[in-house]
């Protein structure tokens, strides 16, 4: 049986919702999905907003009224109880249910079911040819949070493919990076909220020049997406009120995997060259 669940809907919904609207579905993500089954007073004073809001939302997500999207939320939780899905002990037997090593565990570990959910499999395999095709000149930039997971990324495919370039500075010198930009070169942004102006005029300025813009963000996706050809959002909500980058990570080491997988014998070869030059230079000690 598939069903399509609330954070399914809300994903698909995330461009048309309201900053108070994605207030309340950042309190029903949290804990999902026991967090929506309260008093809608309760739900309202959590997210700071008013209860006709959330009746505004849930309309949105296709229900009648707040009752009626309780009782969606209930047959999920059948559904998941049913399949065995969710366990039954906490992730670490030896720690107590309620400490934060299991809490934050059990919301990333959700966090990444939700975000593979998510993920259009065509979709992926597009993005992952063209990042693949060694023709094809690739810039990789990311914001101030989400930059370590570009350099990540610009670490690995400077090995396996050539024709790599790192963004490294957004302040005021991203500029001289336009003017490298080809016709169908591939741009691969990271923007997550709060959602970067430098990076948005970045990706309108090379989708202008013709390059293929390919985002990954999170589960409201970034404004960038009116540019992008491809888009992975990814589920970010903790019970923290910070953003985890776990999901992202994964499917970072996802692309990683699968266009070296693609690029075959080059990636072999790149791979090797480079181990006999840090042998040659000793660059390591052992």
């Amino acid at each position: 049986m598939v069903i399509e669940t609330i954070p399914k809907k809300l994903s698909q919904l995330s461009e048309n919702l309201t900053k108070s609207e994605r207030k309340i579905a950042d309190i029903i993500l949290e804990n999902y999905p026991i967090s929506g089954l309260g008093a809608i007073t309760n739900l309202a004073n959590k997210a700071g907003v008013s209860t006709p809001t959330i009746t505004r939302l849930v309309n949105k997500l296709g229900f009648d009224g707040f009752s009626q999207f309780q009782e969606s939320l209930r047959q999920e939780l059948d559904f998941v109880l049913s399949n065995d899905v969710r366990q039954v002990n906490p992730w670490s037997p030896k720690i107590p249910e309620a400490h934060v090593l299991n809490r934050i565990t059990e919301s990333v570990v959700g966090n990444v079911k939700q975000s593979l959910d998510d993920v259009d499999v065509a979709d992926f395999e597009g993005m992952c040819d063209a990042l693949a095709d060694p023709k094809r000149s690739l810039f990789i930039v990311g914001g101030r949070i989400t930059k370590s997971l570009a350099g990540f990324f610009y670490q690995f495919m400077q090995v396996i493919r050539p024709n790599i370039h790192f963004i490294n500075n957004l302040e005021n010198s991203w500029h001289y990076n336009m003017i490298n930009i080809k016709k169908d070169d591939i741009f691969l942004i990271y923007d997550i909220r709060r959602y970067e102006a430098s990076l948005l005029s970045m990706a309108k300025c090379a989708s202008e020049l013709g390059a293929e813009i390919i985002l990954i963000t999170d589960q409201w996706k970034s404004p960038i997406n009116k540019f992008s050809k491809h888009c992975l959002n990814c589920r970010t909500a903790m019970p923290t009120g910070r953003d985890s980058m776990v999901s992202l990570m994964l499917l970072n080491e996802v692309i990683i995997a699968q266009v070296q997988h693609e690029l075959g014998s080059l990636a072999k070869q790149r791979t090797a060259d480079l181990e006999k030059i840090f042998k040659e230079t000793k660059f390591f000690q052992k």
